[in-house]
């Protein structure tokens, strides 16, 4: 039985083509990834969490240090993050941080490096 009376209707309108919806970012520009899944080639090791919590304003503040691997060259690392405000990035003293981007729908950042990182090294 049908979830309601309207029917199926009698005519399929082929004028409009499947646009494959393109992820946007906070900023508004493209989200470079589409997939809800992370990318398999970038192994992370540790994370360290620092906080510090001032429980007269009941904020909190803090740092988060990502230890990854890359198992292949990329230019870009991509995690998951929820209610963080990220207030300054670095990665080490050779890859700058070209450019951040954070899609809430998947709960995703991508961070894109100056540089590409190269399989076998720490960052």
């Amino acid at each position: 039985r049908p979830w309601n009376d309207c029917g199926v209707p009698d005519f399929i309108d082929e004028s409009i083509p499947d646009v494959p919806k393109i992820p946007k970012a906070t900023n508004g520009e493209d989200f470079p990834w589409d997939d809800v899944r992370l990318p398999i080639f970038i192994r992370p090791v540790s994370y360290d969490l620092e906080l510090v919590p001032d429980l007269t304003t009941l904020a909190v503040k803090g740092i988060i240090k990502l230890i990854f691997r890359v198992t292949e060259e990329t230019d870009f690392i991509l995690f998951h993050m929820v209610g963080i405000n990220i207030t300054s990035k670095t990665i080490n003293e050779k890859l700058r941080v070209k450019r951040l981007l954070y899609y809430p729908e998947r709960e995703q950042v991508y961070l894109e490096t100056d540089k590409p990182m190269k399989p076998g090294k720490t960052f």
